[in-house]
């Protein structure tokens, strides 16, 4: 039997884990966890509508905690109220995890370790397909990917993180007040790190763990509304940042989008989401 780690000593680490209509994937996520690792696990229901009698059993697991939202308010919300929740009690960092993703004890220690010196931290991840892209490099909106084909250190200083599994020091997340809500799903993280490298925080990427990530489980990446999301966030991100909407790279990127979407009979949806980036509309996708 595996041995379950305790949280490193560096830092006082809890783990969130949001939850949006997937009981199922939670409870997963939640007792595997907790084979390997001993430290706390905080359930943040995001206004499910499903699911929440499987999510009840979970009440009675050693260790874990389940805050309840009466709304969903998007990821940014979910996570801003486990943050806040998780600095309420006392924790100094949170491992911010979406209920498809795997993350064990031995990673979490890791990248605990490397959070005693960052505001944040990413891991490599890797989806069905295989391990896919999760840092970058480069000041501003559109920085160049990075990847690691192995080294000695484990560890790259970065710009940008993102993915199904992240640590935060809760007292910049408070100095910044959390992710921006407005986004409600796709861009948050990266909206968050070029605002913390914006105040000089430190970012880090390990490239000596991986997590396991199935890839939209809340949100299936060829439906209507991802397509949506993936288009107006992009535009609200380069005008939160100060890009201009006829940026080369920005056209590039929403023809890329463009594409993707026709592919997967989305077309439309693509286009009202650029559309409403444009205009600045903000939140759920409207009905």
């Amino acid at each position: 039997m595996t041995s379950r780690l305790e949280p490193d000593a560096a830092v006082d680490l809890v783990v969130v884990i949001l939850n949006w209509n997937s009981g199922y994937d939670t409870t997963a996520a939640v007792l595997t966890l907790r084979e390997t690792w001993n430290g706390e696990i905080l359930v943040v229901d995001n206004g499910s509508t499903r699911g929440l009698d499987v999510l009840r059993d979970l009440e009675s697991v050693r260790g874990v905690t389940i805050h309840r939202r009466s709304t969903n308010g998007g990821y940014a919300a979910g996570m801003n109220t486990g943050m806040q929740e998780a600095a309420r009690r006392g924790f100094t960092h949170a491992a911010l995890v979406n209920a498809d993703a795997r993350p064990d004890g031995m990673t979490l220690r890791r990248l605990a370790e490397l959070a005693a010196d960052a505001a944040v931290v990413g891991t490599a991840q890797r989806s069905p397909a295989g391990e896919y892209v999760t840092a970058a490099v480069g000041a501003g909106v559109f920085p160049r990917s990075f990847t690691c084909g192995g080294c000695r250190d484990g560890q790259h200083e970065v710009d940008v993180v993102s993915g199904a599994t992240i640590v935060v020091e809760l007292a910049t997340a408070c100095m910044l007040d959390g992710m921006d809500e407005s986004f409600f799903h796709y861009a948050e993280e990266v909206d968050y790190c070029l605002r913390v490298r914006r105040i000089s925080g430190r970012i880090v990427w390990s490239c000596s763990t991986v997590v396991p990530h199935a890839v939209g489980g809340s949100l299936a990446h060829a439906s209507p509304t991802a397509h949506y999301y993936r288009a107006r966030n992009k535009v609200l991100l380069a005008r939160r940042h100060g890009v201009p909407l006829t940026h080369p790279r920005l056209v590039k990127d929403q023809l890329i989008f463009c594409a993707a979407a026709m592919r997967d009979g989305a077309a439309r949806a693509w286009a009202v989401g650029a559309l409403d980036g444009a205009r600045g509309v903000t939140g759920a996708r409207p009905s």
